[in-house]
């Protein structure tokens, strides 16, 4: 009996030790996954000592001085995966060391990184694709003057995107869904843009998508404000809103290709918007609009009614 006892002992503790080991193998196979040689680690900590404001910190709650922010080395290339842990420690967001960068062709964040700001704000010139985490929160001041990026997809997450994607030769199509709440400022001169899908509600869109190639635009849900955009969109032929809450502010001016226009559900103001349209020739306004200042000036195809239509 005894001898039996001690040979299960003594087996309890040879199967503990390679499992141990088995998992002491493991976590050293999973960090040296981690490509510390394009990519730096810090703590938020570190990046607040360091004097330069960022706006993911100073606008965003439950940011923790010990998460972690990834740095994409200046001499970066190849294909770079953005962990989501380092060192035991959740990384909270990408910035890069360089901002114009000609060597990294793509960018895949995994599920966790909320943040990308200050990441190639200037030109990235080989990045192909970037692929962002289901809980991707912001991007600030990121990918502009990006000559290869053809298309972005942004998950349900996304709620701010501020001065990014501006000037990208070659992007042709974006995607957004779920719930976004600001798009500042983004999306600016691109003229490959022509495929715009507007997954789910927007509260502003303010500065964004002028001199773009979108075609066409349908917004199936609740937009809330559109200001200073889409202006100049040469190829944009029809824009169809389902439903709008907000105002319209000096948008949708001097689109040469504008033939029609359809609210299902109106807004409450249109302002200075429509102008200079000289190929606009159909507006439904369907269950009315609250006020029109300022617009549909220089269509020489339509004429604003003198008493649009009231819901």
């Amino acid at each position: 009996m005894k001898k039996t006892l001690s040979f299960l002992l003594a087996f309890t503790l040879i199967l503990g030790t390679l499992f141990i080991t088995a998992c002491s193998s493991e976590k050293k196979k999973k960090d040296a996954e981690v490509d510390e040689k394009n990519l730096s680690f810090s703590t938020i900590a570190d990046l607040k000592s360091s004097g330069t404001t960022y706006e993911f910190i100073d606008n965003n709650r439950g940011i923790e001085d010990d998460m972690i922010v990834c740095t994409v080395k200046k001499d970066a290339s190849g294909d770079l995966t953005i962990p989501a842990k380092y060192k035991d420690s959740d990384v909270i967001a990408l910035i890069s060391e360089d901002q114009k960068n000609t060597s990294v062709t793509s960018i895949s964040l995994e599920d966790g990184v909320q943040f990308i700001e200050n990441c190639f704000s200037e030109s990235s010139d080989a990045l192909t694709s970037l692929t962002l985490s289901d809980s991707a929160t912001g991007i600030y001041h990121s990918f502009n003057n990006a000559a290869a990026l053809t298309e972005v997809n942004f998950p349900a997450d996304v709620k701010e995107i501020d001065d990014a994607f501006n000037a990208d030769a070659a992007l042709k199509s974006i995607t957004t869904n779920g719930y976004i709440h600001t798009i500042i400022s983004s999306f600016r001169d691109d003229a490959a843009l022509a495929t715009v899908t507007i997954g789910g509600s927007i509260q502003k869109i303010d500065g964004s998508f002028d001199k773009c190639g979108v075609t066409s635009l349908v917004f199936t849900e609740n937009i809330h404000g559109i200001f200073k955009s889409f202006n100049a969109c040469p190829a944009l032929a029809s824009v169809t809103m389902d439903q709008i809450t907000g105002p319209f502010f000096t948008s949708f001016n001097k689109c040469d290709s504008l033939k029609e226009l359809t609210y299902k559900q109106g807004g409450e103001m249109i302002n200075k918007s429509f102008n200079d349209n000289k190929l606009l020739e159909k507006v439904d306004f369907g269950s009315g609009i609250g006020n029109i200042a300022g617009s549909f000036k220089n269509c020489p195809k339509y004429q604003l009614p003198d008493t649009p239509a009231e819901g």
